[in-house]
């Protein structure tokens, strides 16, 4: 019986892609497991009058020209999948339970470029979904420098209210897991045929701005003040981004905090009012870091949903308050769900 939802296998510059399709409206995620479970391009569900009886898609993010392009710079299209940690760790080197380790990555962690393994596939009337799964005993060279076994489930899911990340971390090894965890989704702008990247306004419900000159270069002396380390919102060169505000290349770029919720969940958006478009970003609360990052010439924004700042490692080894560092038990898991989508610019 044919569903309104399906999967499919694609096959692109020798690759092995998975699409999730809605027949319905024509939304499409393409998902590439085979480097880093990058969902490279999306075309999500939006109806210009905002009505259900009027179904139709958009094209919602920002897609490498190339697989080529993407396996040269893994972390600058799509949606990027960050672990063990999510910006840097200066030269891969940090501290935990007394003792040290030096990774050989500094950046963005190991997932982003792994390759991770297709476990399922379905569809139904109501979604298409693909789960992929990344762990240490598939790949025990991950282990080098970050010596705690884990394993990594990510579904893709393409309902009719856009795209779903669901994230579950689990510590399989014998003592403790830590990590920091972060998905980077790139909306391209503008989300139409009209007007440009400055026209669009962007809306972050935070109160406060992780100093990242701190947070790469706390190696010793004291622990700054809370308000050193995070100035609020409002404050000398700290933008209150609840604004709206229009969108301006690279000035907002920065790692943001005490997040206000909308029903419960953390919201950013970026309204183009030019084409009556506005992408939405949610994540549950356990990511208490957004970060906006914009790619210069790249005509995009990220609002990245983290659990915890840069050099998560060893602001935690510092007792840095709020550090973010998420601590598994053996066999404790941790989940997280990130949703994107469009709806009608108001």
């Amino acid at each position: 019986m044919a569903t309104r939802f399906r999967t499919a296998p694609v096959r692109r510059e020798g690759e092995d892609l998975v699409s999730l399709q809605d027949t319905l409206t024509g939304a499409e995620a393409l998902i590439w497991p085979g480097l880093g479970n990058n969902c490279i391009a999306a075309r999500l569900p939006f109806s210009p009058s905002g009505r259900p009886d009027s179904p139709d898609s958009l094209d919602a993010l920002a897609s490498p020209p190339t697989l080529a392009d993407l396996r040269a710079h893994p972390a600058f299209w799509g949606i990027p999948l960050l672990f063990p940690f999510p910006s840097r760790v200066p030269r891969g080197e940090y501290t935990f339970e007394g003792r040290r380790y030096t990774m050989p990555r500094d950046f963005h962690g190991f997932a982003l470029d792994t390759p991770w393994r297709v476990v399922d596939t379905s569809a139904d009337d109501h979604s298409a979904r693909v789960t992929s799964i990344l762990t240490s005993a598939d790949h025990p060279e991950t282990l080098d420098g970050y010596p705690f076994p884990y394993e990594i489930e990510a579904t893709h899911t393409l309902d009719p209210d856009g795209l779903r990340l669901g994230v579950r971390i689990t510590n399989a090894g014998q003592g403790n897991l830590p990590f920091g965890y972060g998905a980077h989704p790139y909306f391209r702008l503008p989300l139409g045929d009209r007007g440009t990247f400055g026209d669009c306004l962007i809306r972050v419900p935070a109160r406060r701005r992780w100093d990242t000159r701190l947070t790469t270069a706390l190696d010793a002396g004291e622990v700054p003040a809370r308000d050193t380390l995070c100035p609020p919102a409002g404050s000398a060169g700290v933008p209150d981004l609840r604004g709206p505000l229009p969108l301006v290349e690279k000035v907002y770029n920065g790692v943001y905090t005490e997040l206000e919720l909308t029903g419960g969940l953390v919201e950013c958006s970026v309204a183009d009012p030019v084409n009556g478009v506005e992408a939405v970003m949610r994540a549950t609360p356990n990511h208490p870091v957004v970060v906006v990052y914009t790619h210069a010439g790249a005509q995009s924004v990220c609002f990245e949903p983290w659990t915890c700042p840069p050099n998560v490692f060893n602001l935690a080894a510092r007792g840095v308050p709020q550090h973010g560092l998420v601590v598994l038990a053996p066999g404790e898991r941790w989940h997280g769900t990130m949703w994107l989508s469009l709806r009608p610019a108001t």
